[in-house]
């Protein structure tokens, strides 16, 4: 079933979860953090998969900065030679 939340699609979708994990839940919509599960489902999901991504950025950079690293690791041992010159 496809309702319209907010001008975006979403779709019902069956999950079991943990009786801890949804007692978690319910004491977030208690202190009024979420209005209900649903809403504490998907607010929660959806930063779980945005710190994901922030993960997968962090790790492309990373390897960005080890290719930089490792090129500017080349051999300097003929630049001694130089330097001796002047």
């Amino acid at each position: 079933m496809y309702t319209h939340t907010h001008t975006k699609m979403t779709e019902t979708v069956p999950v079991r979860i943990d009786k801890e994990i949804l007692e978690t839940l319910d004491l977030f919509v208690k202190l009024g953090f979420y209005k209900n599960r649903s809403q504490a489902i998907r607010e929660l999901t959806k930063k779980g998969l945005e710190a994901r991504d922030e993960v997968k950025e962090l790790g492309r950079i990373v390897k960005i900065v080890e290719k930089l690293d490792s090129a500017r690791k080349v051999d300097l041992s003929g630049l001694e030679l130089e330097r001796e010159r002047f």
